[in-house]
């Protein structure tokens, strides 16, 4: 419901005669326009400053804003009242100072809507339409407060229409005059900025002005004239007075900003000169300002250090002090430092203006260390040309493609190929290494070179290649692939060197290798079939020996046969640890692992080898380690082999003093160890005497015999058992032997009894003579387990039978290195 009070205001009298109309002052209306643009000048040019402070104050952007939207607002609202003061009545008019006053606020509240629309860097469509709405109708508020602050004799009246009318208007002409700044960005190549603002100006100007005028024709003054009321004499007052303190206010305002932006910008340039200062302090080149006289005005920090001169000291000097020519042309020249010292520097200059007069700014920076750096590249480069240039092959660095196009190959390659190195480089080269391969390599290796490009993974390659003469040579070929930092493969560097001379010298050392492996395999034969041989008639001559011993002789002659049957088992050990060698050397011994009782054999060695000890007047200890398990699982025969052969030896090389044999569990192996109390073995022999006929010298071949074969069967049998054999010195003096084996324990309970063994060895004595038949059945019975082999040799001692003892002993010693 519309009150009644406001529709009395768009209530139009019946009477025509009752309307009254008023007319214009063309002077004062072109005044109120004027002002209108030279106010939204002002105010664009403030809100410009403020809009260029934006982004480093934003209190002098909201400053300048306001005060253009003073100046603005107060611009618009003289153009109203200068424009109401054009319209002239037939009677005198008046103004309420409160209502006129309260009019200035919404034309300053538009105005700052108007000037924070137009200060943005982009405006939307709606935020436009929103802008113009807001400051349309801004304007329209102080227009009709305005008009309402008029205190004439007859009533004031509105047309609907036209009311409506204008205030659309306002809008429109408000939306127009906000877009019209962004609108012209477009003819930015052919508007300046100062042209671009005073057609913004002009439009704004207009546009209120073109509100404020459609407002005056929706005014209808009705009623009757009194008599005598004519126009005010003060309205020229009125108009001059209006006008000026618009003008002053304007141009206060604008003065205002003036001095903030001056501020501003002298704030600016002391930071600028700060930076500036800064600047030329920290920078590591050198900065000497020279006047038009060649004078040194100034020289910075890096200028000092890099010429050995002080600020005050320099400063006024002339130029050739430091060069004797400072405008040459050169880039790269040679300053003298305080001290005489050249140093090496690259300049540039710039003319400059300074407190009134032309100087030069020379800019320096110390080279030297650059110069020797290239100085240092050029010989690194130069020494790098000479290695690779006395490589004794190719060096080169080739692209990834599956041809191996060149980019760099060293000189090296027409020494192997027969070809110049121009014909591997270009873009078209004439040859490439790949099809210099030969056709049954080629495949091979484009297919690694392809695998290493994919993987990144260094490449190693031997293959035939055709050199020019039509001969094949093998080539070794090792590269590597580069990546770039994003991780693709750039290129591949590599060598590549001629393997002929080795592939032939191979080959020659296989042929040879053949050869000797054919002489040795031949030998072997020869000496495996010979000791055969000899050894059957060998038995023959012991066993008559033995029989003629227990016939009835002289002493002469007993003394003779003694001296051949000692002969004789000399040489029968001699002949078996050949034969044993020979097998061995070939592979032809197998280990046939069963479960034994390792104690039960070092009982059995302790009582065979007690006989010839204590006949040396020699004491033989056994221990045994009670954390070994009862039962082991291993090849007896083999173990006893090689405890009997380091017992011999042991015994043999010892004149007084004790033998030990011990087993320990040692880090979960089994460790045995032979010790004696013997002539020791130098510690540069200790190694060698498991070689094949080495003893530790010749005197104790002479003093003591042996053939040097017994340490080399133990080593092989303890190597064939994944066991290792060592010598050491023994404390205080002598010598102990260490063999240590994996610990297998017992994986079935079937060991030869005591009673088995016992009987097979006496029927075997009871032969009588010493033949084959005898001795296999003695190797059937050891070859067996040695559990029984004790009670074994207690059932011989009391055994009635002559020399058992005796004739025990010397069939143990014929066995104890052979080989079935």
């Amino acid at each position: 419901m519309i009150p009644a009070s406001v529709q009395q205001l768009f209530r139009l009298p019946d009477d025509p005669a009752l309307l009254h109309a008023g007319q214009y002052a063309p002077g004062l209306v072109l005044l109120s326009l004027v002002i209108a643009i030279f106010t939204s000048s002002m105010a664009f040019q403030m809100t410009a400053h403020g809009r260029a402070q934006a982004s480093s104050s934003s209190l002098l952007h909201l400053l300048c804003l306001l005060a253009g939207s003073l100046a603005l607002g107060c611009g618009v609202w003289a153009m109203h009242f200068i424009g109401m003061l054009a319209f002239e009545l037939c009677t005198s008019v008046g103004y309420d100072p409160g209502l006129t006053l309260l009019s200035v606020v919404p034309s300053v509240a538009a105005s700052f809507v108007a000037l924070a629309t137009i200060s943005r860097r982009a405006v939307t469509a709606p935020l436009l339409l929103c802008g113009g709405l807001l400051v349309g109708l801004g304007i329209g508020a102080m227009h009709y407060t305005g008009m309402h602050a008029m205190r004439v004799g007859l009533a004031l009246r509105y047309d609907p229409l036209l009311f409506a009318l204008s205030l659309l208007l306002a809008v429109v002409l408000a939306t127009l005059a906000l877009w019209i700044r962004f609108g012209l960005r477009g003819w930015s190549a052919t508007l300046g900025p100062s042209q671009r603002q005073l057609i913004s100006a002009c439009v704004m100007g207009g546009a209120m002005s073109g509100m404020h005028y459609m407002g005056m024709q929706a005014a209808r003054f009705v009623g009757t004239i009194p008599p005598g009321n004519d126009s005010d004499s003060h309205r020229p007052m009125l108009v001059i007075g209006v006008t000026v303190l618009t003008v002053a206010l304007t141009i206060v305002v604008a003065s205002a900003v003036a001095i903030l932006r001056y501020r501003e910008l002298f704030r600016h340039l002391q930071q600028s000169e700060d930076w500036m200062r800064s600047l030329l302090t920290s920078t590591v080149d050198g900065v000497i300002t020279i006047d038009k006289a060649g004078d040194i005005v100034d020289v910075n920090g890096a200028a000092e250090r890099i010429l050995g001169w002080r600020r005050a000291d320099i400063a006024g000097r002339h130029i050739s002090v430091l060069v004797s020519d400072a405008f040459q042309s050169s880039a790269e020249i040679v300053y003298l430092r305080k001290d005489g010292a050249p140093v090496a520097v690259q300049r540039s200059m710039a003319s400059a203006r300074l407190a009134g007069q032309d100087v030069s700014v020379l800019f320096i920076a110390d080279i030297s260390e650059r110069r020797a750096m290239l100085a240092a590249l050029r010989d690194s480069e130069q020494q790098l040309r000479s290695l690779i240039g006395n490589l004794p092959g190719i060096a080169f660095r080739c692209a990834t493609a599956e041809n191996q196009p060149m980019l760099f190959i060293s000189d090296g390659v027409e020494a192997i190929t027969g070809y110049p190195p121009a014909d591997f480089l270009g873009a078209a080269p004439r040859r490439s290494i790949t099809g210099l391969i030969a056709v049954e390599d080629r495949a091979y290796v484009i297919d690694v070179f392809r695998r290493s490009v994919a993987s990144g993974e260094p490449y190693l390659l031997e293959y035939r290649l055709l050199h020019a003469d039509g001969r094949s040579r093998w080539l070794w070929e090792r590269g590597s692939v580069v990546h770039d930092p994003v991780g693709a493969a750039r290129w591949v560097d590599g060598v590549i060197l001629d393997i002929s001379e080795r592939r032939q010298m191979e080959q020659d050392l296989r042929m040879a290798k053949e050869k000797a492996e054919l002489a040795a395999a031949t030998g072997a034969s020869f000496v495996a079939n010979m000791s055969h041989e000899i050894r059957t008639p060998m038995n023959s001559i012991l066993g008559f020996t033995d029989a003629l011993l227990d016939s009835p002789l002289t002493p002469e002659q007993r003394r003779h046969l003694d001296t051949v049957r000692q002969s004789g088992r000399s040489l029968l050990r001699l002949l078996n640890e050949v034969l044993d060698t020979a097998k061995l050397d070939r592979g032809a011994v197998a280990l046939e692992p069963r479960d034994y009782s390792l104690r039960a054999l070092l009982d059995e060695l302790a009582s065979t080898y007690g006989i010839p000890a204590r006949a040396k007047g020699l004491r033989l200890d056994v221990a045994y380690d009670p954390q070994l398990p009862a039962v082991l699982h291993g090849d007896a025969l083999r173990m006893r082999q090689v405890l009997t052969k380091l017992l011999d030896n042991a015994i043999k090389f010892t004149a007084a003093g004790a033998v030990s044999l011990a087993a320990r569990l040692d880090d979960g192996q089994l460790h045995l160890l032979v010790q004696d109390s013997g002539i020791g073995i130098p510690a540069e022999w200790r190694d060698a005497i498991f070689d094949p006929f080495v003893q530790a010298d010749v005197s104790t071949t002479r003093r003591f015999g042996g053939t040097g074969l017994g340490t080399t069967i133990s080593r092989q049998l303890v190597s064939l058992m994944q066991g290792r054999i060592w010598a050491d010195a023994a404390v205080p003096h002598g010598s102990v032997f260490h063999v240590m084996l994996p610990l297998n324990r017992a994986q079935a309970g079937d060991i030869l009894t005591a009673r088995q063994a016992g009987a097979t060895l006496l029927r075997a004595l009871r032969l009588g003579k010493r033949d084959d038949a005898a001795l296999a059945l003695l190797r059937h019975a050891m070859g067996a387990q040695a559990n029984g082999l004790a009670p074994l040799l207690r059932a011989i001692d009391d055994f009635d039978f002559s020399q058992a003892q005796s004739l025990l002993h010397d069939l143990l010693q014929a066995l104890q290195g052979e080989v079935p």
